[in-house]
């Protein structure tokens, strides 16, 4: 009884108001189009965002579609909308309706009715939403949004009143057209990705392709962060020993270093972690055991100019255009000054101190390491899609050589050992993972203790490189026990797909 006198209460409104009120609207208000033979009411259905594709052509963005019912403020609609919804949603309508408006509902399935019209409108299911949506200042942020809307037009007398047997034409305004921005992403790899690293809390997954730099998955955890921590700055730790590392080899010094656990550097006293003794090591060994001490006296023999040219070559201090108008910090390094002490340098040496650089960084790093010592542009756009789905390529800043190829083959033997008989042993898969693992200190503490940033950063297969891959987890308690069976699993995926 209650609900009948809502509906009856409600259709004298609207009748009230078409004789009233409704004229002065449809003359002052602009909301009407009117044609040669009759008023007429435009409804926007849904405005398409732009078309974004993974690199096998699968939708990104209006990959989905869904469901809605337009519900006209008219009686035989009122009566149709008691027989079909109840609950909130028929309240929302009802309370639509009242402003003499008609509504838009979603509904789950297709059903029945005289009046009222259903119609399916795109919907954007993002997999990669930290480095898409204009909520986390993702690429959609960078992309002007095309005037794309499907709209239903409605008949309407002289006094505003819906026409009884007019059920709406739909109109589209390239709302259908394919034309878009097709990405490097891989479809698949970005659920590989995102599976592998379920258990994870913090942090994030990067995969590329090792021939050109381009990223074919990138997760952020948890999954609604609106943080991208892929391309964010962190403290890298000793992925970095990479890069001292090709400095020695450029220089032809491998010394040998008896590691005490401890070494004194000016006033400073350095650690390796949990003050473990490697006892003699050169350069191979000490990459495999990540030994502090070996790196902080390798840093006394080589010059701060030297490691600076050389982590500027792989590209620690420049940007990258993703996309136009978007740029990316890669990292940044200490300048000349900063490390004049050579305690600053020996925290620089194994990735401590003011350096910091992004996980995708940390990955076109291993890239360039595996592509033969040859540093390409990070790559996220692949180029752009006419509506007969024809490519024009995204063009990209050249190649660059950053260290010798003999240089860049002799890393690759020695991350492979690290992986072989070092802390990377987890990461290994079929004897194909070549690579290297971190615990950074970011000088944030919790309850007293010192909050770690863990990495593995490592290739596959190392011997015919083709993917590097990074894991980062926030607070975690090393790069061995958090990230290396994601790497694992991830490559384990890859192989099986």
């Amino acid at each position: 009884m209650k609900k009948r006198m809502l509906v009856l209460s409600l259709i004298f409104v609207l009748l009230l108001t078409s004789c009233t009120g409704r004229l002065a609207y449809i003359i002052f208000s602009g909301g009407f189009t009117v044609s040669d033979t009759y008023n007429s009411y435009t409804l926007t259905l849904d405005r398409a965002d732009v078309n974004l594709y993974y690199s096998d052509f699968t939708r990104i963005t209006n990959n989905k579609f869904r469901l809605v019912a337009v519900i006209r403020p008219s009686e035989k609609d009122i009566k149709e909308c008691m027989r079909l919804f109840s609950g909130e949603k028929l309240s929302s309508i009802l309370d639509t309706l009242k402003e003499n408006k008609p509504a838009v509902i979603e509904v789950e399935n297709s059903f029945s009715s005289k009046t009222i019209n259903t119609y399916y409108v795109r919907k954007s299911e993002i997999d990669c939403y930290q480095l898409i949506a204009k909520e986390s200042s993702g690429l959609l942020m960078h992309i002007k949004a095309p005037n794309r809307k499907l709209e239903v037009n409605f008949g309407v007398d002289a006094y505003g009143r819906f026409l009884s047997g007019d059920k709406g034409s739909l109109k589209s305004t390239d709302y259908y057209l394919t034309d878009g921005i097709k990405l490097t992403l891989d479809k698949k790899l970005q659920l590989i990705a995102e599976k592998s690293c379920e258990s994870m809390e913090a942090g994030c997954v990067v995969i590329m392709r090792v021939k050109d730099s381009s990223i074919a998955a990138c997760v952020t955890k948890p999954l609604d962060s609106i943080i991208n921590k892929c391309i964010s700055q962190y403290a890298v730790g000793s992925v970095f020993k990479i890069v001292t590392a090709a400095v020695a080899l450029e220089k032809g010094v491998d010394l040998s270093y008896n590691c005490q656990g401890k070494i004194k550097v000016g006033d400073t006293v350095f650690e390796c972690q949990h003050s473990k003794a490697h006892g003699k090591q050169n350069l191979k060994e000490a990459l495999a055991n990540s030994c502090n001490c070996y790196f902080i006296n390798l840093s006394l023999h080589l010059s701060k100019k030297e490691l600076l040219k050389c982590a500027k070559s792989f590209g620690f201090d420049s940007s990258t255009k993703l996309y136009n108008g978007w740029n990316i910090k890669n990292g940044n390094l200490p300048s000349v000054a900063e490390i004049n002490t050579v305690g600053e340098k020996a925290l620089f040496s194994f990735g401590q101190g003011k350096l910091t650089a992004s996980p995708v960084q940390i990955c076109n790093m291993m890239c360039t390491v595996a592509n033969g010592g040859i540093k390409n542009e990070i790559k996220l756009v692949e180029g752009e899609l006419d509506s007969d789905m024809t490519l024009t390529p995204y063009i990209t800043a050249e190649s660059e050589k950053a260290v010798k190829s003999d240089t860049a083959n002799k890393l690759i033997k020695h991350l492979r050992y690290a992986v072989e008989v070092g802390t990377g042993k987890a990461a290994d898969y079929k004897n194909k993972v070549a690579g290297k693992t971190a615990t950074a200190q970011t000088g944030q503490y919790k309850a007293g203790k010192e909050l770690l940033n863990t990495w593995f950063a490592g290739v596959y297969p190392y011997d015919k490189p083709e993917y590097a891959i990074v894991i980062m987890c926030e607070n975690g308690e090393s790069g061995a026990k958090n990230c290396c069976p994601i790497f694992s699993t991830v490559i384990e995926s890859i192989d099986t797909m």
